[in-house]
C-alpha cells in the first residue's frame, strides 16, 4: 500500500472520536452548569466529569464488539460503523434542551448519548491501529503507527482550538446561552471530511480475512496471552492518566482551581497538544534507532521526576510558565506515545489482534484515564491541595515502569 495513504489513514484514524470527547471535556464547566446545576461551580465540574468517566467505562464493551467485527469480517466495516455511532450522538447533543428547560430529561438524554458514544469509541482505535500495522513495512511500522497515536491528539487539538476560539469570540453569557452548541455542530463537518477521505483510500482486508477454521479464537485465548495483555494494560494506564490530566483536564484545572483566564488556559493546552503531536511523530520515526524500551523508560522516568516541580511552577500563573510547562510535558509523554501503537499491535497475532489491542487499550483508559479528571477534581475540592494529583501521576509511573522494562528493544 502507498506510504502516503498509510499516513492519511493514520492521521484520519481517530480524529472525530477524540474531537468529540475533548470538546465535551473542554466545555465541561459550562455543561455542568447547564445539565447538572447545583449553584457550586466545583460540584458542577465534578458531576460533568463523572459523566465523562462513565462514558469511558462502557468502552471495553465496544472494543469487544467492534474487535469481533474487525477480526471476524474486516477492519473497514468496523471502522465505518463505529464512526457513524460516534457521529449521530454528537450532532444530537448540539440540539439538546438544557436542564432549565426540561429538567431531569435533559440530563438523562445527555447521559444516554454519551454512553452510545463511549460504546462506539471502543472500536475506532483498535480497527485503525490494526489496519495500519498490518499494511506497513516492518522497518517503518513504528513511524506509520505513530500517526494513529497522533490522530487521537489531533482530534483533541481541534477540540482545544474550538474551545479557545469559542471563549475568545463569545462572552461567558453567550457561551452558556447558545454558543456551547457550536463545537458539536462543527463535528458534522469533520465527520464528512473524514468519511469522504476514508472511503477513497481504504482497501479491502483481502490479505488478512480469516476463514471459520482459523478464526476460532475466543476471549479466553486473549486473556491467556497474559504477558502481552498485562504489559499493554500497565503502559496504557500510565499513558491514559498522564494524557487526560496534563492535556485534557489541565485547562479546567487552570481556570476553575487556579483562576487563570479561560483563553490563556486553553491556549496553554492547545500549544501542549500541538507539540505532543509533533514530538510523537518524531519519536515514532526515531524508534528503530533509539529502541522501544529506551523511549518508554525515558518517558516514564522523566514524568515521575518532573511532575512535582512543574505543577509548582504552574501556580505562578505567568504567561511564560503557562506556555513552556505543557511543552516539557509533551516532550516527555511523546517518547512513549511514538511507539505505543506498534508496541500494542505486536503483542497479538492477526486472528485476534483487534480484540486484544482493543481490550488492552480501552480497559486501562476506562478504569484509570476516564476517571482521572473526576477523581482529581474531587480530591482538590475536598483537600484544597493539588498534591493528590501529583501523587496520582507518580503512582502511575511506578505501575508502568516494570512493564516498560520487559519491552523488546
Amino acid at each position: 500500500m502507498k506510504s502516503k495513504n498509510l499516513v492519511y489513514i493514520g492521521f484520519l484514524a481517530n480524529i472525530f472520536e477524540w474531537y468529540d470527547f475533548s470538546v465535551y471535556a473542554y466545555l465541561v464547566s459550562k455543561i455542568g452548569y447547564l445539565f447538572f446545576p447545583s449553584g457550586n461551580a466545583q460540584i458542577e465540574l465534578i458531576k460533568a466529569f463523572f459523566l465523562f468517566s462513565v462514558s469511558y467505562l462502557i468502552r471495553p464493551l465496544g472494543s469487544v464488539f467492534f474487535g469481533y467485527m474487525a477480526d471476524r469480517y474486516n477492519r473497514i466495516s468496523s471502522l465505518n460503523l463505529s464512526l457513524l455511532m460516534m457521529a449521530i450522538p454528537t450532532i444530537l447533543i448540539g440540539f439538546l434542551p438544557t436542564h432549565a428547560r426540561v429538567g431531569i430529561l435533559a440530563t438523562i438524554s445527555l447521559v444516554t448519548l454519551r454512553l452510545v458514544q463511549g460504546f462506539a469509541a471502543g472500536g475506532e482505535l483498535p480497527g485503525s491501529a490494526c489496519y495500519v500495522y498490518e499494511r506497513s513495512s516492518d522497518e517503518k511500522k513504528s513511524f506509520y503507527c505513530s500517526f494513529v497515536a497522533a490522530s487521537s491528539m489531533l482530534g483533541v487539538l481541534l477540540g482545544s482550538i474550538m474551545a479557545t476560539v469559542l471563549y475568545w469570540l463569545f462572552s461567558a453569557e453567550q457561551v452558556l446561552a447558545w454558543a456551547w452548541r457550536i463545537p458539536f455542530f462543527f463535528g458534522f463537518f469533520i465527520l464528512i471530511f473524514v468519511f469522504y477521505l476514508r472511503k477513497n483510500i481504504l482497501i479491502p482486508d483481502d490479505n488478512i480475512l480469516l476463514n471459520k477454521t482459523v478464526y476460532k479464537k475466543t476471549l479466553s485465548e486473549i486473556i491467556l496471552n497474559k504477558a502481552g495483555l498485562m504489559r499493554i494494560i500497565a503502559i496504557n494506564a500510565f499513558i491514559a492518566v498522564t494524557f487526560y490530566l496534563l492535556f485534557v483536564w489541565m485547562p479546567s484545572y487552570l481556570h476553575v482551581f487556579l483562576k487563570i483566564n479561560e483563553v490563556r488556559a486553553f491556549l496553554s493546552g492547545t500549544l501542549g497538544l500541538f507539540m505532543l503531536i509533533i514530538f510523537t511523530l518524531i519519536f515514532g520515526a526515531l524508534a528503530p534507532r533509539i529502541g522501544r524500551r529506551n523511549l518508554a523508560l525515558i518517558s516514564i522516568i522523566s514524568i515521575f521526576i518532573l511532575t512535582y516541580p512543574l505543577f509548582m511552577i504552574l501556580k505562578e500563573g505567568s504567561l511564560v510558565c503557562l506556555f513552556w510547562v505543557p511543552v516539557v510535558f509533551a516532550l516527555s509523554l511523546s517518547c512513549i506515545d511514538g511507539i505505543n501503537i506498534e508496541m500494542m499491535a505486536s503483542q497479538f497475532p492477526n486472528t485476534f489482534r483487534a480484540r486484544g489491542l482493543g481490550l488492552g487499550f480501552t480497559t486501562p483508559t476506562a478504569i484509570f484515564g476516564g476517571i482521572a479528571p473526576t477523581i482529581c477534581s474531587y480530591l482538590i475540592y475536598k483537600t484544597g491541595s493539588d498534591i493528590s494529583v501529583i501523587i496520582f501521576l507518580m503512582a502511575m509511573c511506578l505501575i508502568a515502569l516494570p512493564a516498560a522494562l520487559t519491552l523488546k528493544q
